[in-house]
Parts: structure tokens; sequence; C-alpha cells
């Protein structure tokens, strides 16, 4: 449902105009690290709306923008939509409808909702500080929300006050690339953990797969472990190139694999450093890991916030 939303908005917006070709879904769950068949759901839930159509030999397409005059989302479609998700996810109509009548009972006492949301917070987790500042204010800003900010290195050694936290919190919420990571660390909590950043990864996929294979290929982010999370995913995928290697602004031999690489791939907090090294004719792509519309909408939707 994550990932068909994320995708879902990207499309409405027009970010993925009609006639795009999507990863298929074997690229997708490499992209992700995903069970296979959770992709499909998701292409699944896209093209039961009409949005995308799978192409035996081709690939996945964008076929249908809703937000386009003339195809307007009725009451019915979005009825649909909302049944469609529910079956993939094993939940009957009765429960369904039995949610909605809890949401519409739920929507009408908005004076208890509002004393309610100064106490609510999520927990939003990163690899590195800036990046971490960068999201938690993003996300303060836009979304009216408290965002407690957590390192990796703090869900490694967690402490009673960080415990307490997690055990409090709405939510928590990390990027794709850390989103393994931190199911893993965190399987003792009974908490939602939604990934954001689905699109800047299908666009990074997308913007990387015309390379060469032969290509020296380097992966630069704020922290060495960032880009090594990037480098296994193209590893672990069809998009093998002979060689793919990860450093970070903290990494001693940053210069040396900027210097030495065909192409490069530089997050957006990165790439102001990585320009002054550059030689004039190094292609880059910038992976813009921060929070993407669609990532924002995934939060609001989560927290049924406007």
């Amino acid at each position: 449902m994550q990932i068909s939303e994320q995708i879902r908005y990207m499309i409405i917006s027009n970010h993925y105009p009609v006639g795009t070709q999507l990863p298929s879904s074997r690229d997708l769950s490499e992209i992700f690290a995903v069970n296979r068949n959770t992709i499909k759901n998701a292409i699944d839930i896209l093209a039961n709306e009409g949005l995308v159509e799978a192409r035996r030999g081709l690939g996945v397409f964008v076929v249908k923008n809703i937000s386009d005059p003339g195809a307007r989302v009725d009451l019915t479609e979005i009825a649909n939509r909302a049944y469609t998700e529910a079956k993939h996810l094993g939940y009957s109509g009765i429960e369904l409808l039995e949610t909605l009548r809890l949401l519409v009972s739920n929507d009408t006492q908005n004076s208890n909702q509002g004393r309610e949301q100064a106490f609510r917070y999520m927990v939003f987790v990163e690899c590195n500080t800036p990046s971490l500042e960068v999201y938690k204010n993003e996300i303060e800003t836009l979304i009216k929300v408290n965002v407690e900010p957590l390192l990796l290195s703090d869900l490694e050694k967690i402490n009673d006050s960080v415990k307490m936290m997690l055990d409090n919190c709405e939510c928590v919420v990390t990027t794709y690339t850390h989103l393994n990571y931190v199911r893993d660390l965190l399987k003792f909590i009974d908490k939602p953990i939604i990934a954001i950043t689905a699109v800047p990864y299908i666009d990074l996929w997308m913007n990387t797969a015309k390379w060469s294979r032969d290509d020296r290929i380097g992966v630069v982010m704020v922290r060495k472990y960032g880009a090594e999370c990037i480098v296994e995913t193209f590893r672990d995928s069809k998009l093998k190139f002979n060689e793919i290697l990860a450093t970070g602004l903290d990494d001693p031999d940053m210069k040396k694999i900027v210097k030495g690489s065909d192409k490069l791939i530089v997050s957006s907090q990165a790439i102001d450093a990585v320009k002054k090294i550059l030689t004039g004719d190094q292609e880059y792509v910038v992976y813009e890991n921060h929070l993407d519309e669609a990532g924002l909408e995934l939060i609001k939707k989560y927290l049924n916030v406007k």
C-alpha cells in the first residue's frame, strides 16, 4: 500500500505523465528489497484503478492521469480503490465498512482531535544528523506534527529514554535506504514503520538504467554507510555494474573515488562538496533523498492530518 500510494501520487501530480515506462515488478522488488508478490499487488492496485498497464514483454506504463480534465475521480472509483486495497490485504467488505463508519464518527469530534493532536508525535530515523534535521524541519513545517529525530546508531543500542519514545509514538518513519535495517532493529515494537522516498528511488533507477555496465560508478552520500545501502541495492539487482564503490563525506578516500569514477550518484546533501572536485567530463545523477511530495502525502494520510 505504501508503494502504490507514492507511485499513485506521482502519476496524479504528472511527475510520471501518460506514456512513462515504470520499472518492472522484478526491478521494483529489487529496488525496495521486498517480495515480488508485494510489488505485484502494488502494481495490480494501480492497474485496477486504470493508472498503469503491464504490457507483456515491454513493461509497465502509465496510461491515465486522473488529474486530467475529463478523468475526474468520482466517489464510486474512490470506494472501488479502497475496496480493492482492502481485499489485497485480506480484509472483508464488512470490515472496510466498519472502519469507514468509525472514521466518519471520529471526524465529527474535531474539538477532541484538536486537543489530542498536541500530544501526538512520530519518530524519524536517519543515518546522519544533517539529513535528520532537514527531514524533521520539513515535516514539522509542512504537516504540523511533532517529530522526534533518532539516528540509526540510537537504535543499535537502545536506552530507556529511546525505548519510551518508541513505545509512545504514533509511528516510525524512515527512508527506503534504511527500511530493512530499521525493521530488524525494531522487531520488538508494535508500531507501523512507514518508508518514504519511494519516488526518488524509482527516479534513480530510471536515470541510471541507461548507463553502460562497463562504467565505473561512484556513490557519494553524507555518510559512507548511506552510500553502501545504495550500492547493495544495485549489486542485488540486474543493474550489475562491473565496478560500483560507496563513499561519503566522512570517508578519507572520497576524493580518490570521485576522481576515479566514470559516473557518479550523489545525494542532494553531498553534491556541493562533490562539485568542487569533479572533472569536466564526469556525468552524475543527484539522488534527491529528501522528503518528496509523495512521501509527505503518505505521512499525512496515515496520521489523518491535512
